[in-house]
């Protein structure tokens, strides 16, 4: 009995140490629903912020903001393909064409963000993929991270007068 004790606890320090040699090599990341709490931890943002949150795997995007004022900070979260697990912190911080219009992160082969403090009045988002047009409704009032499929096609933004509103600016992260 007391072998077999004995031979428990040694495969349990195993898989302890296992574990921890994954998370400290970056193989396992946060999970889905933490990465709005590890993004303000690592990125010191306050809980007085609000936050606009879009994940479509496997891109997490987030873009936190002082309702009082013009300050904003983005983030954005990738599940890696390959031998990883969770989600890994890949962008974040603060531009000032999130401010000003419509900022789209692309991540060749995992997906697109768009984000922005919206004050344009962005009410739609409409994707064309040759095949199916899909629109994304979007509250005109408040600041939106909205996460695209990588196979999405031709992306096109309304504001509330359904004017067609240009991508201000496109970030190609690889």
């Amino acid at each position: 009995m007391k072998k077999a004790y004995k031979n428990i606890i040694i495969i349990l320090i195993v898989v302890v140490c296992f574990i921890f040699a994954l998370y400290v090599n970056g193989t396992v990341g946060s999970l889905e629903y933490s990465i709005e709490s590890d993004a303000r931890k690592w990125q010191g943002i306050d809980d007085n912020w609000e936050v606009s949150k879009s994940v479509l795997y496997p891109v997490g995007a987030m873009l936190f903001y002082d309702a009082e004022s013009n300050a904003s900070i983005y983030s954005i979260y990738l599940n890696r393909r390959g031998f990883s697990f969770g989600y890994f912190f890949r962008s974040g911080g603060s531009r000032s064409e999130i401010n000003e219009g419509i900022c789209e992160f692309y991540f060749r082969e995992y997906g697109t963000a768009l984000i922005s403090r919206n004050t344009e009045k962005i009410k739609l988002i409409e994707t064309d993929d040759g095949q199916n047009i899909n629109t994304i409704s979007i509250d005109s009032e408040k600041p939106f991270a909205v996460v695209l499929p990588n196979n999405c096609g031709k992306v096109t933004v309304y504001d509330i007068n359904n004017n067609e509103v240009p991508i201000s600016s496109v970030v190609v992260n690889e």
